[in-house]
C-alpha cells in the first residue's frame, strides 16, 4: 500500500491543477458577474473539487472564497459623474484673454491640454481656442471667472454618470487581483515541468487583464475627477463699429478712402485674372476662323477669273 500511495498523490496532484484553473476562471466570471451569484459558485466550485483530495479541496475553497469576498467589499462608491463643455467668448484681446485663462485654470489646480492662438491677418481675425481640464468641486467657481473675461456667448455644460461603470470595472479588478495572487500561490506548489507552465500561461493572461482594467479604471477616473472644458475666445466686431458710426474726421476719411481705392484695385485684378484665360482661349480660336476664311477666298478667287477665259 505505501508504494502507491505517492504515484497517486502525484497523479492527483496533476489531475488537480488544470481543474484548479479551470474552476477559477469559472469562479472570476461568475465574481465579476453579480455579487449576488458568489455564492452559488462557491458552493459548486467546492463540489467539484470534493474528489480530487484535501489539499485541491482547500486551495479550490479559498479561491471561491476570496472571489466572492472580493465582489462582496466593492462597496457602494459615490455617485462618478463626467462632466464637459463648452464656452464661447467674445474678448477685446483674444491672446491675452488665453493668457488669462490658462493662469485661472491652473490657479483652481487644473491643467491646460490644448491651447491655438491665431494672430490677425489681411484675411482673418485674431482668435484662441483652448482646452482646459478643471477639478471638478471647482468647475462652477472657475466658470465664473473665466466668463468675466468678454461677452459670453454660448454655455454649454453635459454631465454622464459613470456609477455603474466604475463599480463594474471596481468588481473585476479585485476579482482579478484575487486570480493572480492565487495562480502565484499555485505556481509555489506545482512539481511538475507541465503544471508550471499551465499555471504561467494563465497567470500572463490574468495579469493582462488585471492591467488593461487598471488603466481603463484609472483613465475613468481622471475623466471623473477633472471636468474638460473647451474656450472659444473670438474678438470683438470692431470693423462693424467703424462702419455704423463713419469717419471721425480727415484723417478718418482719408484712410477710408485709400482702404476703398485698395479694395477697388483688387477687385480690378481679380477680374482681369480670371477674364484673361478667356480672352486669350476666344482670341486664339478667332485667329483659326479668321486664317480658315482667308484659305478658302484664295481658292475660291482663280476659278473665278478663268470662267470668262474659257467662255470667250
Amino acid at each position: 500500500m505505501l508504494r502507491f500511495a505517492r504515484p497517486y498523490g502525484r497523479r492527483m496532484r496533476r489531475i488537480a491543477v488544470p481543474v484548479v484553473l479551470l474552476l477559477l476562471g469559472g469562479g472570476l466570471l461568475t465574481g465579476c458577474s453579480a455579487s449576488s451569484d458568489s455564492s452559488l459558485a462557491n458552493t459548486s466550485v467546492a463540489d467539484e473539487a470534493g474528489s480530487l483530495g484535501e489539499g485541491a479541496v482547500g486551495a479550490v475553497a479559498d479561491v471561491a472564497g476570496d472571489v466572492g469576498a472580493a465582489v462582496g467589499t466593492v462597496a457602494a462608491i459615490d455617485r462618478q459623474v463626467v462632466t464637459s463643455g463648452s464656452v464661447s467668448l467674445v474678448v477685446r484681446d483674444p491672446a491675452a484673454s488665453a493668457q488669462r485663462a490658462s493662469e485661472l485654470t491652473e490657479a483652481a489646480g487644473g491643467r491646460v491640454d490644448e491651447r491655438v492662438e491665431v494672430s490677425a491677418s489681411d484675411e482673418r481675425s485674431a482668435s484662441a481656442r483652448l482646452v482646459v481640464r478643471i477639478p471638478a468641486p471647482k468647475v462652477t467657481e472657475t466658470l465664473e471667472q473665466l466668463k468675466a473675461l468678454g461677452e459670453v456667448g454660448q454655455v454649454q455644460l453635459t454631465a454622464t454618470d459613470v456609477t455603474g461603470t466604475a463599480q463594474d470595472l471596481d468588481a473585476r479588478i479585485s476579482a482579478l487581483m484575487v486570480s493572480v495572487g492565487r495562480l502565484e500561490a499555485l505556481m509555489g506548489v506545482a512539481t511538475t515541468s507541465d503544471d508550471l507552465l499551465a499555471l504561467e500561461s494563465t497567470l500572463a493572461a490574468r495579469q493582462g487583464d488585471l492591467e488593461a482594467k487598471q488603466a481603463e479604471r484609472g483613465a475613468l477616473a481622471g475623466q471623473v475627477a477633472l471636468a474638460t472644458i473647451t474656450l472659444d475666445l473670438q474678438p470683438e466686431a470692431i470693423a462693424e463699429a467703424e462702419a455704423t458710426t463713419g469717419p471721425s474726421g480727415f484723417w478718418s476719411a482719408l484712410g477710408t478712402g485709400w482702404g476703398s481705392l485698395v479694395a477697388a484695385l483688387r477687385g480690378v485684378l481679380i477680374a482681369v485674372g480670371v477674364l484673361l484665360p478667356w480672352a486669350v482661349f476666344l482670341g486664339a480660336v478667332a485667329a483659326v476662323i479668321l486664317v480658315a476664311r482667308r484659305v478658302v477666298r484664295r481658292r475660291r478667287s482663280p476659278t473665278a477669273t478663268s470662267m470668262p477665259e474659257v467662255a470667250s
